[in-house]
């Protein structure tokens, strides 16, 4: 029994570093997060006249948002802490609509870009790390979606 629950933690380790996508019952999303599980959302949207530049640390009941002080030095980020949301069933719904999302064909041809950086960590073990380019402009569109402004605008009341 110890060896199959060992090969099937080093297998779901495989696919999550390779960032093959997970089987849908071990997708990750913050609902289904433990204790010592975050995932880390690092958030950049820039357009015509907008540049938008945030982190963000999900907790199984909440997210912590913070503002990217300089976003232009990824080495060398600094963040400053914006506000701590509770997540309520409504919001859990939608953030596992946001992740799947994340997970489609993201091409398009919107003005408005957004990179994600979605990673997953267990303790301060980085388990799987994926970075998306959105240029779809389908969050505005979709209103089962919530998406990433809102946390900030919660985050701030």
């Amino acid at each position: 029994m110890k060896k199959l629950l060992t090969l099937s933690l080093l297998l779901l380790i495989t696919a999550c570093s390779q960032n093959q996508p997970l089987d849908q019952k071990d997708f990750i999303y913050p609902k289904k997060l433990k204790p010592n599980e975050s995932i880390v959302v690092n958030y950049d949207s820039y357009g015509c006249f907008q540049h938008l530049s945030n982190i963000f640390v999900f907790k199984k009941e909440s997210v912590t948002v913070y503002e990217k002080v300089n976003p232009w030095n990824k080495k060398d980020i600094e963040k400053k802490k914006v506000g701590t949301v509770k997540l309520n069933s409504f919001d859990h719904n939608r953030l596992k609509s946001l992740f799947r999302y994340y997970e489609g064909d993201l091409k398009g041809k919107c003005t408005t870009k957004e990179e994600v950086e979605i990673k997953y960590y267990i303790e301060k073990t980085l388990i799987s790390s994926k970075k998306v380019v959105d240029g779809t402009c389908g969050l505005n569109q979709s209103k089962r979606l919530t998406n990433f402004l809102e946390f900030i605008k919660r985050a701030k009341e």
